[in-house]
């Protein structure tokens, strides 16, 4: 009997061991990730402007493009340049990453964004102001002078966001 209870003791250990061993080579999961994962297409763009003015961009060919997250912190950018269908088309596909940032807003939440050209070099950064519906993620970047503190100047954008629509 105390040899049964030791084998079952055995195979527990090496279970928790191998299964730590396994996990100690993986990347570190952030649970929220799973809010990002799929394909998302953009449905609308648009600067906001003070007070509460809302100008929104978005042309027809915008709609091609669209955002593939994955549940390890990549993403693909499927970009495309136009005005309508007839003259849209496309400027690339980026990868890239994105992180949760420490923040203490609780009405969105704040995501680096690191777009990475198909060579690997970083072709730009954007922190982003992220909020989520069931079908639809925010993403909101601040103008830099409010992280300056410097007066906008007449006709200067608060902020700039895209809206995604997932497929």
């Amino acid at each position: 009997m105390k040899e049964f209870g030791f084998l079952k003791f055995l195979i527990v250990v090496l279970f928790v061991s191998c299964g730590s061993v396994e996990d100690s080579n993986n990347e570190v999961f952030d649970p929220d990730n799973a809010r990002f994962v799929g394909t998302w297409r953009e449905y609308d763009n648009g600067e906001f402007f003070q007070p509460s003015r809302v100008l929104s961009t978005f042309k027809e060919c915008d709609g091609n493009r669209k955002i593939e997250f994955f549940l390890n912190g990549e993403f693909e950018w499927f970009c495309y340049e136009g005005s309508n269908l007839n003259d849209c088309s496309n400027c690339g596909t980026f990868l890239g990453k994105y992180e949760k940032q420490p923040q203490g807003d609780i009405s969105s939440e704040k995501y680096l964004f690191k777009y990475y050209n198909p060579d690997g070099e970083l072709e730009r950064s954007e922190m982003t102001f992220t909020s989520f519906g069931e079908d639809f993620i925010n993403l909101t970047i601040l103008n830099k002078k409010i992280e300056t503190g410097e007066p906008f100047e007449e006709g200067e954008p608060y902020s700039t966001f895209t809206r995604y629509r997932k497929e």
